[in-house]
């Protein structure tokens, strides 16, 4: 007689099984499950989870840190006026006496440095010889200009400067108040006629800023 659990053989008229104590009279027995593949299989689901938060992780550090801050603020293509755009937008400035004052600041300074003021007409003010009290923006040519540093400006003083953007590579002026006041300057060296001056000399940072100071002085024209 063969033992319906352990299939063992026993002999006929036996009770019980000899190997496991199983009753040979009573209905067969089912088999017990085997849990090795269920556990294997749940094994696998968790490892392939895992992998897939892992990945989700990895893309949202790449995409929130392998910026740097160049890629933040890339310059798109500028518009470069044209030699006789740029003299039109000349023709607006004031004739007016006016006084152009001119903060200079750093990141990382808290002192306020002294203005620089030009004497126009009767109007009499102290010249405070700095070189970077000299400039609307000294550092115009090394760094993006922000909207907050010159949407309060006048025409005149967002005139000059532009037109500092110009007079720091030699360029001479047609227009002789302007003239002046750049001569009138410790850092100006004008060598370069109007007519013979090349923009090629501007750099990203000197051609984006000059397209943004002329829209706001155009701006201010259409109020």
């Amino acid at each position: 007689m063969q033992c319906p659990r352990c299939h063992a053989n026993s002999e006929e008229g036996s009770g019980f099984c000899r190997q496991c104590g199983c009753p040979l009279n009573s209905p067969p027995m089912a088999p017990v499950p085997q849990k090795d593949g269920v556990r294997t299989l749940l094994i696998v689901l968790i490892c392939v989870v895992s992998a897939a938060l892992i990945g989700v992780l990895v893309w949202i550090g790449i995409e929130l840190f392998a910026k740097t801050p160049q890629d933040m603020e890339n310059p798109s293509i500028v518009w470069i006026p044209s030699q006789e755009e740029y003299e039109s937008l000349m023709t607006t400035r004031a004739t007016t006496a006016t006084t152009t004052t001119t903060t200079a600041t750093t990141a990382t300074t808290t002192t306020t440095v002294a203005t620089t003021t030009t004497t126009v007409a009767t109007t009499t003010t102290t010249q405070v010889r700095d070189t970077r009290s000299e400039f609307v923006f000294y550092d115009s040519d090394r760094r993006h200009l922000r909207e907050s540093e010159y949407n309060y400006m006048d025409a005149d003083t967002l005139m000059t400067a532009i037109n500092e953007i110009y007079a720091r590579h030699g360029r001479l002026f047609n227009d002789q108040e302007i003239q002046a006041y750049f001569n009138s300057l410790s850092w100006y060296r004008g060598t370069v006629p109007p007519e013979q001056f090349d923009m090629a000399v501007f750099n990203e940072y000197e051609n984006a800023n000059l397209q943004r100071l002329i829209d706001a002085q155009r701006a201010l024209n259409v109020r």
